[in-house]
């Protein structure tokens, strides 16, 4: 692809329906960022019906598979992190 934003997305995972563009409008609307993923703070199980929260004290956590960033910034640092 010759897109200029690229966004991770796992096949079986579920997100609100404007996940991308409120990502993309991360990006866009600042000149400093340049990576935007989504912090976990709750996980529902589908196998045992229930849903589990993450403590606010614990420190963040991002996941990888909602990683949003700039064409330019993978090519320049992906075999850094």
């Amino acid at each position: 692809t010759d897109a200029e934003v690229l966004c991770v997305w796992d096949d079986d995972d579920v997100f609100t329906v404007d996940r991308v563009r409120k990502q993309v409008e991360h990006l866009r609307g600042r000149g400093d960022v340049d990576c935007s993923g989504i912090e976990v703070a709750s996980m529902y199980s589908v196998p045992t019906r229930s849903l589990s929260f993450r403590s606010a004290r614990l420190p963040q956590l991002v996941f990888e598979n909602t990683l949003c960033f700039w064409r330019s910034w993978w090519e320049a640092n992906r075999c850094s992190f």
